[in-house]
């Protein structure tokens, strides 16, 4: 009874989804899907880009102006779709193209840009029905993202392992204001952005994605994103002594 009664709710929910929303998935999906059948994704290597760079710099050059306004909407893109490896790829690519500095603001602003896409997307696809579904249920998250939203994703941004277009979406479902959610997201991600546009800059030393993201860096990423819940919690002490 349980089972069946689980089927009917899961369908009734998918039903009231909307034709809209459900053909956005699809699209999102074949996009996706696309992009691996037709092999686009071995574009986004490494050797690929050490092989392609005097291409890059020379359509750059000849280009100065376009080429950095199609970088910008090819990485927005690709941070939306959020394929394994071609947005890291692409951050080390704008160190290639272009200087340090440039390429900073460049992967900066094209990644908080294609988050800020699939945080529009789907608080305007997805928010209204999943909020109203699970009300109960999300009572206690919506209390703490208008507490400590901020916080909290401040430090998921930092995290180079957290799934990236998971986090945009499920920020989206809750009450974070666009505005908190734009400038978090582009400080919170500017120390990765940092390392990668750097490693592009000095890209014949660098053989492997492994070589920027040690062990030892994810650990330190890890405590800086840790550091904020801490210094906090240290002042809350501190008052109530």
């Amino acid at each position: 009874m349980n089972a069946e009664g689980g089927r009917m709710n899961t369908t009734q929910f998918l039903r009231g989804l909307g034709m809209k929303r459900l053909l956005a998935v699809g699209l999102f999906v074949a996009v996706v899907v696309t992009v691996y059948a037709l092999g686009l994704d071995d574009y986004f290597t490494l050797s690929k880009l050490r092989a392609e760079r005097g291409d890059f710099i020379r359509f750059h050059d000849l280009n100065p102006i376009l080429a950095p306004f199609l970088f910008l909407v090819a990485y927005i893109l690709v941070t939306f779709f959020s394929i394994p490896g071609t947005v890291t790829i692409m951050a080390v690519a704008a160190g290639v193209l272009f200087d340090l500095w440039f390429g900073i603001v460049m992967i900066s602003l094209g990644a908080t840009l294609g988050a800020m896409l699939t945080f529009v997307l789907g608080r305007r696809l997805f928010r209204s029905q999943v909020q109203q579904k699970f009300r109960d249920q999300l009572y206690m998250i919506n209390e703490g993202i208008k507490r400590e939203g901020a916080f909290f994703l401040f430090s998921l941004r930092l995290i180079p392992l957290s799934p990236f277009i998971v986090v945009n979406l499920l920020m989206a479902l809750t009450p974070m204001r666009g505005w908190t959610f734009f400038w978090v997201t582009f400080i919170g991600m500017l120390p990765g952005t940092v390392l990668f546009v750097n490693a592009g800059t000095h890209l014949a030393t660098v053989r492997r994605i492994s070589d920027i993201m040690s062990p030892a860096l994810i650990l330190s990423l890890l405590a800086l994103a840790l550091f904020p819940w801490f210094a906090k919690g240290v002042l809350m002490v501190y008052r109530r002594l």
